[in-house]
């Protein structure tokens, strides 16, 4: 009996431990994509790295010269998505914020290293979603370095540092390690 509690407080300790740690967790989900949390986060939100695979992201405008963004079908390609979003008070409303950082990189990609406007050589898009009057939408990356680097077998090392004229972010720099 006392082993069966024993065993049974070991085994809640456990879960606990992985349900309160913010470290990166690697989930497979059913569609084409891989879902990382990331741990060098805000304190006031949360982070993940998101792959789309077989995809290629692009900005669009509408009528009213308003960007959004688009993804089109692509065997040689894949998405990167990071995605920080702030954390929300109850009661308040309108007050959600969220940016998104998209690259779009080659799947049979070894290394790269990208120095300003280059960057839009892959179509880094910054993303900017909340209730503001104005800087709000998606923006072309053309002033930071990137730095993808594969690893041992599907792993990669990504360093990406980036500055968008003219528009408050949160987010400046990524620094992960990914496997896909």
């Amino acid at each position: 009996m006392l082993k069966t509690i024993s065993l049974i407080l070991y085994l809640s300790l456990i879960c606990v431990f992985f349900i309160n740690c913010k470290s990166i967790i690697y989930k497979k989900t059913e569609t084409d994509f891989t879902v990382y949390n990331i741990s060098d986060c805000p304190e006031d939100g949360t982070c993940f790295l998101e792959i789309i695979e077989n995809k290629y992201v692009k900005i669009q405008k509408d009528e009213f010269d308003k960007s959004y963004i688009i993804f089109e079908e692509n065997e040689s390609t894949s998405v990167l998505k990071f995605n920080y979003k702030r954390d929300t008070v109850k009661g308040v409303t309108d007050q959600g914020y969220q940016e998104l950082i998209y690259l779009n990189i080659n799947n049979d990609m070894k290394e790269i290293a990208l120095i300003g406007e280059s960057l839009s050589n892959i179509g880094v898009i910054f993303g900017r979603l909340c209730f503001c009057r104005e800087n709000t939408g998606y923006f072309e990356v053309e002033d930071g370095n990137l730095k993808i680097k594969k690893l041992k077998k599907m792993g990669y090392k990504l360093d990406l540092s980036f500055k968008i004229k003219d528009i408050p972010q949160i987010i400046s720099s990524i620094s992960e390690t990914f496997y896909y």
